[in-house]
């Protein structure tokens, strides 16, 4: 597993990276403008960093490379009001590469740094921790996505002000939402399908029963 896309080694290992993750998107090798799109939007991704940028104008050519290749690869996540904007997938993606990559969430966790380690010295059983040993940008990226979702109106603000309430630290708070973002995104992608609310504030077993219903 690559860092991200086009943070290989050398150019050679980063056009094979490229035609890669094309392929993993449904881009034939000889559609060159469409391959070299991915790469325009991880070079943008960096750019965007880089706080003497334009941002607004890299900003808009983010999102247009993102529409770009969801034309591509159709279960590329569509902006959904109140929950995610084009730009912050465009982000996101940036920062995984293809989710087809991960053969699991856990290790796309793990890929972020957000898997959960128990911190142990000899006899020495502490608190678990997030590893932080993976994707500091990925991790800051989802920072940027959850921010507006725990705001008491969000998507996830009630169960966040719940969890404030009964006094969970802020800094660990947040690591729960952005676990669950990177779940949410990883099983959005997977299915194909349009985003469901329903979904996301119901369990497992009630949502599985509803759908039997319906």
């Amino acid at each position: 597993q690559a860092d991200g896309i086009g943070h290989t080694a050398d150019g050679d290992d980063e056009l094979v990276h490229i035609q890669r993750l094309g392929l993993a998107l449904g881009i034939g090798i000889g559609h060159r403008h469409a391959l070299f799109a991915v790469l325009d939007l991880a070079d943008l991704n960096a750019q965007y960093q880089d706080r003497h940028a334009c941002r607004e104008g890299i900003r808009g050519r983010m999102e247009e490379v993102y529409r770009r290749m969801k034309q591509q690869e159709p279960r590329l996540p569509d902006p959904e009001p109140g929950v995610i904007s084009a730009f912050a997938l465009a982000r996101f993606f940036a920062e995984t590469g293809p989710l087809d990559d991960f053969s699991s969430c856990s290790q796309l966790l793990k890929f972020a740094g957000l898997n959960i380690r128990e911190r142990k010295s000899g006899t020495y059983a502490g608190s678990n921790r997030i590893s932080k040993k993976g994707s500091s940008s990925l991790r800051l990226v989802l920072q940027r996505i959850i921010f507006p979702l725990i705001r008491k109106v969000g998507l996830f603000g009630k169960e966040y002000h719940e969890r404030k309430a009964a006094g969970m630290p802020g800094p660990k708070n947040q690591v729960v939402f952005m676990r669950r973002m990177l779940n949410l995104l990883y099983g959005w992608y997977h299915s194909g399908t349009a985003f469901d609310h329903n979904r996301v504030r119901t369990c497992e077993s009630q949502y599985k029963a509803q759908s039997n219903v319906a």
